[in-house]
């Protein structure tokens, strides 16, 4: 847990300075990311080996930790102007509300069933999170 929380912390500072440094690209890079993390989700979830997902697990907190930085940097490239300070305090407590809304759900449903049934619900959602982010790309062009 240690390393996938360092990983996750680095990547998203690496992001965050990358996105900085390169703004137009937010849009790709989120794209890349969630497509990482459904695609590393489904091998996680048919492997059967005992340790077999230790590096998948440690690649989602790659693909993981850049994904707010990124949708803040798409939020702040919609608009001409600069965003008030009140919407990105918006956007930043709506990633409060997996807490609310997700995790209560999730433990519900994952109640009585395998792991490898429930870790499909995440991997539907990124995909899923992958189809606008597809049609902005295309859309800003």
């Amino acid at each position: 847990m240690t390393v996938f929380w360092l990983i996750f912390i680095a990547m998203r500072g690496a992001t965050a300075w990358w996105l900085l440094l390169h703004p137009t690209h937010a849009l790709v890079l989120t794209l890349i990311f969630v497509i990482v993390a459904s695609v590393v989700i489904g091998n996680l979830v048919s492997g059967f080996e005992l340790g077999s997902g230790t590096f998948g697990f440690w690649l989602l907190a790659a693909a993981y930790g850049p994904l707010l930085p990124c949708l803040l940097a798409i939020a702040l490239s919609l608009f001409d102007h600069p965003m008030p300070a009140s919407a990105q305090g918006a956007l930043l407590a709506l990633s409060g509300l997996d807490t609310l809304l997700v995790r209560p759900i999730m433990s519900a449903f994952a109640s009585g069933r395998p792991a490898r049934v429930v870790m499909r619900v995440p991997t539907v959602l990124a995909i899923l999170m992958a189809a606008p982010l597809v049609l902005l790309i295309f859309w800003r062009r």
